[in-house]
């Protein structure tokens, strides 16, 4: 066995100090394989503080202004709404998409991006 801060091997996959091999990935899959899950007994795991998740349908919203959309105050203890059914009220256009194993936002324009960050929009072709 070799030991722990020996060089590996040529031609050997690169290691931790842990000995396990590198693992490839994007840099969203290398961050959330080191960062700290929150979890529900449900079995739902996230990452970012900023969600929020239902403790009555055990969905998982990507901010708490979308988790409070889906709740109704109807009954003794208010409910759910279906985020897939739940509509913007002028437009029609549906307010939530499930992306990433959560309920998010509709995506942003690269125009509607520039806006807000302050970015020139990338020219599509």
């Amino acid at each position: 066995m070799t030991p722990r801060n020996a060089p590996s091997a040529p031609g050997a996959p690169p290691s931790h100090e842990s000995g396990a091999p590198e693992r490839a990935g994007t840099r969203r899959e290398q961050h959330m394989r080191r960062s700290t899950w929150i979890t529900c007994r449900c079995g739902a795991r996230w990452v970012d503080l900023r969600a929020a998740h239902c403790g009555a349908c055990h969905l998982t919203f990507s901010a708490a202004v979308l988790f409070d959309r889906h709740r109704h105050a109807r009954g003794e203890h208010g409910g759910c709404l279906g985020p897939a059914t739940l509509v913007h009220t002028r437009t029609g256009e549906r307010i939530m998409f499930f992306r990433d194993g959560q309920w998010r936002g509709p995506e942003m324009t690269e125009e509607a991006k520039a806006a807000r960050f302050g970015r020139r929009a990338r020219a599509t072709m």
